[in-house]
């Protein structure tokens, strides 16, 4: 019988930052932060008002708010946003721009593309899209565009020492196939898939297109209503990230401390999700909301080495520039039977603790997970099956690709003698010896072309 988790989503909301954090079955397991002075505003959208035109520049000034005018050249201009539904014919020709566009005019939508930067203002596009982990929303568009990086990833294989996903639905063997998109998505809206999307399977992009399709439902109300110059949809505001990301029908509770930011949302939820709203509480108690339930606690813990289980045991996590190393130990656990099942105990703890820090700690890269050895193999399937099972909790996807490894010879005799770490990786890997390399240093290529990747594994 499948474990009933509960999920539950705790907000606090400071004048200087907001914070949510994520606990399954009262435990911390991923943590968001938003702070008053990240003045990010790439991705916002904007209602704004004509201040000038310049046919020599082909642009125009745009009033959307902000300390500075925000500039809009001709060729991003989208007709559709601009003036509803008057169909407008643009050529190529950008001085023509003053015949769309004039001072006092409110410009209908447009989206910032780059940050102010001295005396220049925002750069903006009327061409609106929304971004998300694995597409891009394109509003009154109708194409499924696949990413020029997406081509090639599709007949890619796993990498990685801990077991992954396997994805419900394939893909075709040199594109994406367009078939679960186009019975996803609605009419007049565009998507573009992304590299990240590699190994979806349906209910994942399902949930990730309702989220950006909830969002805009929100945007396009804000259009409707919202008098300018006005922001009407902030990229960076954790609220838009909850609704749209986190808070779905798996949520049992929202729980919330401040009462403002409770009715914004509760106000945004009405037209898209109203069933939602009942599962939203305000907390109104004396203590922080973050000590109540034990966050903060347990958020101290993210930067220790060494993590505790429930029965005595530990994990020791540590982070080179090569890979993650998580050592699990029995510590001061012995047991009330025999060794054998002390030792499956502590790794079943362990499976759980290891996959609730990759996490909460947002860990990457190549893992070595160091079990206590077991004797049994009805044993080592449990454990793996607990890591394989509380790793398909975390949102995050992995890369695939087929690669070639250079280590130090040490390292690469620690694989030779320990082949079980790789048992589960089925693309074809080559670990190569070069004794120039210090224990914790590594090089990657790609073994279709031989292609040094090594920066995107060793940030």
């Amino acid at each position: 019988m499948k474990e009933k988790i509960l999920n539950e989503i705790i907000v606090n909301s400071h004048p200087f930052e907001k914070r949510i954090a994520i606990l399954e079955n009262n435990k911390l397991v991923e943590i968001f932060a938003e702070k008053k002075n990240q003045n990010v505003m790439v991705g916002n959208i904007y209602k704004g008002i004509v201040k000038d035109v310049l046919p020599g520049m082909g642009a125009a000034f745009i009033d959307v708010g902000l300390s500075r005018t925000a500039f809009l050249h001709y060729k991003d201009i989208n007709p559709k946003f601009l003036f509803g539904e008057k169909k407008i014919k643009m050529g190529k020709d950008s001085s023509k721009i003053e015949s769309i566009l004039h001072p006092h005019q409110e410009v209908i939508v447009v989206q910032v593309t780059k940050d102010p930067l001295g005396k220049k203002g925002a750069r903006l596009t009327g061409k609106i899209s929304l971004p998300g982990k694995f597409l891009v929303f394109i509003p009154n568009g109708n194409r499924i565009a696949i990413s020029k990086n997406r081509e090639n990833i599709a007949s890619r294989k796993i990498l990685g020492v801990y077991p992954q996903r396997q994805p419900n639905c394939h893909f075709q063997k040199d594109r994406l196939s367009k078939k679960i998109l186009k019975k996803i998505k609605h009419p007049n809206i565009g998507l573009i898939v992304r590299t990240e999307s590699e190994g979806n399977t349906e209910e994942e992009f399902a949930q990730e297109y309702n989220g950006l399709f909830k969002t805009w439902k929100l945007i396009e109300k804000q259009i409707k209503y919202a008098k300018p110059p006005v922001c009407i949809f902030d990229e960076n505001d954790l609220s838009y990230t909850l609704i749209r990301d986190l808070f779905s029908s798996n949520v049992d509770r929202l729980i919330i401390d401040d009462k403002n930011m409770r009715n914004k949302i509760i106000s945004r939820l009405k037209d898209i999700s109203p069933e939602l709203i009942q599962r939203i509480e305000l907390y109104q108690e004396d203590s922080p909301i973050f000590d109540a339930y034990g966050i903060e606690k347990e958020m101290e813990t993210i930067f220790q080495s060494k993590v505790f289980l429930p029965s005595g045991g530990n994990i020791l996590i540590q982070q080179t520039e090569a890979l993650v190393a998580i050592d699990v130990n029995t510590g001061s656990f012995t047991g009330k039977k025999n060794y054998d099942d002390t030792i499956k105990k502590t790794n079943m703890e362990a499976a759980y603790e290891i996959a609730r820090q990759i996490r909460l700690r947002d860990l990457s890269g190549i893992m070595v997970i160091d079990f206590i050895d077991m004797k049994r193999e009805k044993d080592k399937e449990e454990v793996l099956q607990v890591l394989k099972s509380f790793l398909k909790r975390d949102r995050a996807k992995n890369k695939k690709m087929p690669l070639k490894i250079v280590v130090n010879p040490n390292v690469k005799e620690f694989f030779e003698n320990n082949p079980e770490l790789l048992k589960d990786v089925d693309n074809k890997l080559e670990i190569i010896g070069d004794s120039k390399i210090a224990q914790d240093k590594f090089k990657i290529y790609s073994l279709e072309n031989n292609e040094d990747i090594t920066t995107k594994y060793n940030a």
